[in-house]
């Protein structure tokens, strides 16, 4: 399969509304380079041994924000993507802070170019309870934790994303132990799959990515849950036994979960939970908002950096 990068050159003010505008369009992450990180660390007092002079020399006011569309899709998301950049360059007009240029570069990738890269960068990771292991380092997990055996391959949920983590910290306050949890944009399957390694009953997992799916159900033989563990190609809460859940956790984007609060509320039992993450900081307001509305109650809540999640519980 062959993916395009994406890389739209913005500024550090519009960098979130264009991952955003990523993450709304479907995409299963970003990558944010900033090259001024680095100047303000070290004004901040945080230093390394050697700094290569030449990343400060050339920081500027621009920023990067990547991501990748399928080959086969790509000129219909490019149209989506250019429109979208549109509507974001007109909502800064007037403003007292720029967008930036808005311009868009790609480049074909392999499948292989990403994969190798999760095997270079990516270590265990511990979550409370859990030990997110990639499944070639699996002689470096730790004894006294529960482990999720992870390939994350092309699907998003490594663990190494804050939204990811606080979704795994909600889940464990909730104890989902001999309950019912849907996953909902499950990516590589790390939540639904670490609900059942905590105990619970069944997890219905659901995805619109292909790619997602047979990563999720890889993920899932890995950790030998399939037998408590379904995952389907479906339009979000279309999918499912039927069954009403205890727990749903999702951690798309501020817009997806606004639009689901109501759908959500009907898939859940009375006194159930909601986890939900991908919410950018100043969001996080709208999110919880539209879940009142719809009879949740604020349960928990998490930020680090510039993301949030929140638990809810349904009419207790």
């Amino acid at each position: 399969m062959k993916w395009i990068e994406v890389t739209v050159d913005t500024s550090r003010e519009a960098a979130d509304a264009v991952s955003e505008l990523f993450f709304s369009m479907g995409c299963q992450g970003v990558s944010v380079k900033d090259d001024n990180d680095i100047a303000e660390a070290l004004r901040a007092g945080k230093y390394w041994d050697y700094v290569d002079e030449s990343l400060l020399c050339r920081a500027s006011e621009s920023v990067l924000v990547t991501s990748f569309f399928m080959e086969e899709e790509y000129e219909v998301r490019v149209k989506e993507l250019e429109e979208g950049l549109s509507r974001l360059s007109k909502s800064f007009s007037g403003a007292s802070v720029s967008c930036g240029p808005l311009k868009v570069k790609t480049a074909l990738l392999d499948d292989s170019d990403w994969e190798n890269n999760w095997k270079q960068y990516y270590k265990p990771i511990t979550v409370n309870r859990l030990q997110i292991v990639p499944e070639w380092l699996k002689d470096q997990r730790d004894e006294n934790l529960i482990p999720i055996y992870l390939d994350p391959g092309m699907a998003f949920g490594t663990g190494e994303h804050e939204t990811t983590r606080m979704c795994l910290e909600l889940l464990q306050e909730l104890e989902p132990k001999d309950k019912t949890v849907y996953d909902i944009g499950c990516g590589s399957g790390i939540l639904g799959i670490a609900s059942v390694l905590l105990g619970a009953k069944a997890a219905h997992l659901s995805d619109i990515d292909p790619t997602s799916v047979l990563t999720a159900e890889k993920n899932a033989e890995k950790n030998r849950v399939r037998g408590r563990l379904t995952v389907s190609l479906s339009d979000l809460l279309s999918s499912g036994s039927g069954e009403k859940a205890d727990i749903v956790v999702a951690n798309i984007s501020a817009d997806i979960l606004i639009r689901l609060s109501e759908s959500i509320s009907k898939v859940l039992k009375t006194g159930g939970a909601v986890v939900l993450s991908g919410i950018i900081n100043r969001r996080l307001a709208e999110v919880e908002e539209a879940y009142m509305k719809a009879g949740f109650k604020l349960v928990g809540e998490r930020t680090v950096g510039d993301w949030s999640a929140v638990s809810l519980s349904f009419r207790l």
